[in-house]
């Protein structure tokens, strides 16, 4: 009886981690477009969780071989003293679907240094986690400025 319950309580306890171990819902480059109000998060100082408003300006493609990324604004107290400095890469970025939840689609990963810090790249999710990458329709070439992106990596 005793291992009877053991297992019984191990598999009570794996049931309800399991969403745990889903992560956090994505969103597929395919979704990202144009104007998007997302939220992006990152330790600023200490070990405290601060967020920041980011808007999608574009998604982006180079040439053949390139991953996309897209083009992001950043703003807000959290933000505003360093721009997108370095150690922010990693920061991940929540956008709203259409039925209301809150998704990845990717995280900070490059600067764009002629737009002063406040626009950078994101990488896709799907990239991320290692899947395919197909970007919507609507994305521009644009070779020249993902050439021009510096890491956003390195203590602050």
């Amino acid at each position: 009886m005793p291992k009877r319950t053991v297992l019984l309580s191990l598999l009570f306890v794996l049931a309800l981690a399991s969403p745990a171990w889903a992560g956090a819902p994505t969103m597929p480059l395919g979704q990202v477009a144009r104007g998007m109000h997302c939220t992006g998060l990152s330790v600023v100082q200490g070990t405290t969780i601060s967020s920041f408003d980011v808007d999608v300006v574009d998604v982006i493609v180079g040439v053949k071989g390139e991953q996309a990324r897209i083009l992001v604004r950043v703003s807000g107290p959290a933000i505003d003293a360093s721009g997108i400095a370095q150690g922010f890469s990693g920061s991940p970025v929540y956008c709203t679907d259409a039925a209301g939840a809150q998704r990845v689609i990717g995280a900070i990963s490059e600067t764009v240094g002629e737009y002063g810090e406040k626009v950078g790249l994101v990488t896709p999710i799907e990239q991320i986690l290692g899947a395919p990458v197909s970007p919507p329709p609507t994305a521009h070439y644009r070779p020249a400025l993902l050439r021009s992106a510096k890491p956003a990596v390195g203590p602050l």
